[in-house]
């Protein structure tokens, strides 16, 4: 095959057609056009945008070399301190006798700083589909074989072990052969094989693979060339493959450091894929990611200058006036221009704002000085007027001076702002007549009213008074009184609480028995008036909390009571089932009683409970073992006993198993049991006995 090399001004021209329609350069684009509100009490927005930003696509090259066979050497173009390289390992072989798909090569992508005129010695890897070879690695090295970038081949295809070890691999260690073979090389160093009927291992940059099944199976090194195994079956690819055995066991990937072979110690393995090696920076590392032969591409932007130009409008942050503004920008790159424009339009959303004077009551029909206040970011306003009510009319401006009918007229002031935005405000003119009023008031029974200067109360609850020369014009009012008096606030609580318990009325604690207790509430009820609240309190009697012990028994003192014992030596907690008012300890411990009565409840003190003795209830020769146990114990009666009855509890008083017994040994099952202390007990009309029982 020949070197196929995709030239500057072609990549130029595809990316031109592909990004930008007007197929020259340079090009500019702009932002998209802008729409913003105008700044709080101006007319106006200061506005910040991103600058237009210039490309000249005709700057960037894009040179890819594809599989050729042979190394061949890339120059840096004049003009040209920075490159990004992408590398692409090949697939490992396959053929249709395979039924294991062969690894991927790996991309590696790094940016390098570089010098016009600097030699690169490329290799393109290959996929080999000739047998199951391991694919090539691709490399770029310098002239002294000193790596710069490279991306590892795939493992060959096998017939029956898959391993994800068979992908080019991104670091520098290669991957291991599947089926029981090699390890990767390392250190840029061939592959291994297997101690098995073993694939080719993969070429490394500085050795050859290690060979497999016949001499010549592994991959060459970089710097021996680089070719592909080539023994028979499957042919590794150029850029270090090692050859597979047969279509069933895959060779090695080439690479910085190559694939282990494949073997069948443990069946047909996949061949491991070649190492990689990145010293660019930014780098793109992708393991197992090409398919078919490998790629290098060398991707540079050639010098050039662009100057960016506002021809219209204005700045970033500079300010706006409202209304829309064009701005144009212009990009040259000296010999050719490009153009873009975008608006920028400032909408005046501020509401202008208008006030107006307070309610107004006057004796005469004609009312002056009741101008608003109006005012707006922007200039141009209009102010109108509407009258509704005892007054029908409209205007501009102002209102003052207008006739005015007897009784209420709202007036209702309107400014429009030059951008349509609009603020009213509302007030009442009210002429008056001679004035007629009434007083209709509910008060507290012991409460009064005093209109002009006459008190009106429970007594004296109605009446008329004549106000003169009084209000806003000095008109006369006739008012009319009528008072609706409130009865007397009152209230029971009538309430049983706990001996020791209280409650709070009004702020005072009530703790013991009283009937007919009163407190006042001040300022309440819906005119603020006084209540008084008799209280009526029961304190049910104390509960004794005190009991009795009597060997291993406790009884609660309390009788006719609601009863639950507790275990002090475990946090109080509740005995399941002991709820009679005395309780028989079978386990020396501490031991209390809660007591309910009614709604009350208390807790005696905690009595200190002694067990009588193991030996001294033992009747007969009982044992049991093994204790401590695992799971299972046996009880030894040393001679055929019946009808004994028998229970085994933990120590919180849970029965774990409880029968009767008729033999010489009972075999009881602690193994779904928790660990800790149990209690076995039996007993019939002669024997009385009871063992503890460690579970571990």
């Amino acid at each position: 095959m020949k070197k196929t090399i995709l030239k500057s001004m072609l990549i130029v021209s595809t990316l031109l057609m592909g990004i930008n329609v007007k197929a020259q350069c340079p090009t500019i684009t702009c932002p998209s056009d802008m729409v913003v509100n105008n700044d709080s009490g101006l007319c106006s927005a200061v506005v910040n945008y991103a600058a237009p930003i210039g490309n000249d696509f005709c700057a960037t090259v894009r040179d890819t070399l594809f599989y050729t066979g042979a190394i061949v050497n890339w120059t840096v173009p004049a003009g040209i301190t920075n490159l990004n390289i992408e590398v692409r390992g090949a697939e490992g072989g396959y053929t249709t006798s395979s039924s294991i798909v062969p690894g991927l090569g790996a991309i590696m992508i790094g940016d390098f700083a570089v010098n016009p005129g600097d030699v690169f010695k490329v290799l393109v890897g290959e996929n080999n589909n000739a047998g199951n070879g391991g694919g090539g690695g691709s490399f770029v090295t310098d002239l002294s074989n000193n790596p710069f970038i490279i991306a590892g081949g795939g493992g060959g295809a096998s017939g029956g072990i898959d391993s994800p070890d068979k992908h080019g691999q991104v670091g520098t260690t290669g991957g291991i052969g599947a089926g029981g073979g090699g390890v990767g090389g390392t250190a840029g160093n061939g592959g291994n094989i297997g101690a098995s009927f073993a694939a080719g291992a993969g070429g490394g940059l500085l050795t050859n693979g290690a060979d497999g099944w016949t001499t010549g199976s592994g991959g060459q090194a970089f710097i021996n060339g680089g070719a592909g195994a080539n023994v028979g079956f499957g042919i590794g690819g150029f850029g270090g493959g090692g050859n597979g055995s047969g279509n069933q066991v895959g060779g090695g990937g080439g690479g910085y450091s190559g694939g282990g072979g494949g073997s069948n110690s443990a069946g047909a393995g996949v061949g491991g894929g070649g190492a990689s090696f990145n010293s660019g920076t930014n780098q793109n590392n992708t393991s197992g990611a090409n398919t078919g032969h490998g790629m290098v591409v060398f991707t540079y932007t050639n010098p050039s200058t662009l100057t960016v130009t506002q021809l219209s409008g204005l700045s970033s942050g500079s300010t706006f006036p409202v209304g829309v503004t064009t701005n144009t920008f212009e990009v040259s790159n000296g010999a050719q221009k490009d153009t873009c424009s975008f608006t920028v339009t400032v909408n005046d959303t501020e509401i202008p704002t208008i006030s107006c004077p307070s309610n107004v009551t006057s004796c005469v029909p004609v009312v002056n000085n009741i101008a608003p206040v109006a005012a707006d970011n922007c200039s141009g306003e209009t102010v109108a007027y509407t009258l509704t009510g005892a007054t029908i009319g409209s205007g501009a401006n102002d209102a003052s001076g207008s006739t005015f009918n007897q009784g209420i007229t709202t007036v209702k002031y309107i400014i429009t702002d030059a951008s349509g935005n609009k603020d009213s405000c509302s007030f009442n003119v009210e002429v008056l007549a001679p004035l007629t009023g009434s007083i209709t008031s509910t008060i507290c029974n012991n409460d009064s009213v005093v209109v002009n200067g006459t008190t009106y109360n429970a007594s004296n609850p109605s009446g008329t008074e004549v106000f003169t020369n009084v209000g806003p014009n000095g008109c006369d009012s006739t008012v009319t009184i009528n008072l609706t008096v409130l009865s007397a606030l009152t209230g029971t609580i009538n309430q049983t609480i706990c001996f020791g318990d209280s409650i709070v009325v009004n702020g005072t604690t009530y703790n013991t028995t009283v009937s007919g207790a009163t407190e006042v509430f001040t300022n309440v009820g819906p005119n603020g008036c006084d209540s008084t609240v008799t209280i009526n309190l029961t304190v049910s009697p104390a509960i004794d909390n005190t009991t009795t012990v009597s060997g291993n028994t406790v009884t609660a003192n309390e009788t006719g009571a609601t009863y639950q014992w507790l275990d002090c030596d475990n946090g109080n907690a509740v005995i399941n089932g002991e709820t009679s008012q005395s309780f028989t300890a079978t386990v020396t411990g501490n031991y209390a009683v809660e007591i309910t009565v009614g709604n009350c409840v208390d807790t005696s003190a905690c009595e200190n409970v002694t067990v009588v003795g193991i030996d001294e209830l033992s009747k007969t020769d009982v044992t049991v073992y093994p204790n401590p146990t695992n799971g299972i114990i046996t009880v030894d009666f040393s001679s055929t006993v019946s009808s004994i009855d028998y229970t085994l509890m933990s120590i919180d008083g849970k029965t774990v198993a409880q029968g009767k017994f008729s033999g010489t040994k009972l075999m009881l099952n602690l193994e779904n049991e928790s660990k800790g202390i149990y209690f076995l007990k039996v007993e019939n009309a002669t024997i009385n006995y009871v063992q503890k029982v460690f579970k571990h």
